[in-house]
């Protein structure tokens, strides 16, 4: 009771008690202030208080003990998140108490709230981009596509091979740097479609789970133009300088020509 890392107390008709140290210090009550009150106190909201004390009980009823989330307020004003869980010390009368474990689950819960703005965050983002991508497994069987990557292809191909489902191939492309994203680096290349003149710049990263497997996540960036642009470029720069070169003759056999015309 004293050494438990979690709060525990006891309840009858709702009024505490008992609390252990750990439940002095969630709420920065000290005991002489928990023992002996209703713990109608420790609620922020009339609300909150009556919603633990239905569903505890309506799950006492049913499987012997009741697990609820609530928040409790701090003797500082505080908010803090609760997992409660409460078994009554006599089934059958329940005025003789109810134990209950009290864990300050707050820093989870904000985690999780953190986790799921930035999952949110970074899934808009796919899902707005014009350039194709898509997520691959360690087995190169593909668990997300971004919507451009599904309009590009003409289906959602979750849970097939890359390779086939981009591609059509029955086996691994020739241009694939897969393995160097699973040494945990980036890679870039380019690629040009077959019976095509397009041409994508493809990017791809690794990205590293918590089990230590990873993911390889590819984008696909349409260059056609950009490559034709700089042909064209090519072109002309190569023409500037034969026409300069033929200037350039030019002016130095008007050169020779003039002293010749001259004494002739």
């Amino acid at each position: 009771f004293r050494s438990a890392p979690v709060g525990i107390g006891v309840v009858s008709d709702r009024v505490i008690t008992k609390a252990n140290t750990k439940v002095e210090d969630i709420t920065g009550y000290p005991a002489n202030e928990l023992v002996g009150k209703n713990a109608r106190f420790l609620y922020p909201s009339d609300e909150d208080y009556e919603y633990v004390g239905t569903e505890k009980y309506r799950q006492i009823s049913l499987y012997g003990t009741g697990t609820v989330e609530t928040k409790w307020k701090r003797k500082d004003g505080t908010i803090v998140d609760i997992l409660m869980s409460s078994t009554p010390i006599d089934l059958k009368d329940y005025s003789k108490g109810v134990t209950f474990s009290a864990l300050d689950i707050t820093e989870s819960k904000q985690n999780e709230k953190a986790l799921v703005e930035s999952e949110e965050k970074y899934r808009t983002m796919m899902e707005v981009q014009e350039d194709p991508a898509y997520i691959s497994s360690q087995d190169m069987r593909i668990e997300y596509m971004n919507p451009a990557m599904t309009k590009w292809i003409g289906k959602d191909a979750v849970g097939d091979k890359c390779y086939e489902a981009i591609w059509g191939r029955q086996s691994i492309c020739p241009w694939c740097v897969f393995d160097t994203v699973m040494n945990g680096e980036t890679a870039a290349t380019e690629v040009r479609v077959p019976d095509s003149e397009e041409i994508y710049h493809v990017s791809s990263a690794p990205i590293h789970h918590a089990d230590n497997s990873i993911s390889k996540f590819t984008s696909y960036r349409n260059v056609t133009d950009i490559r034709q642009l700089s042909i064209r470029l090519q072109q002309a720069q190569k023409m500037e300088a034969i026409g300069n070169l033929a200037g350039g003759i030019a002016h130095d056999f008007n050169n020779i020509l003039f002293p010749i015309v001259g004494m002739s």
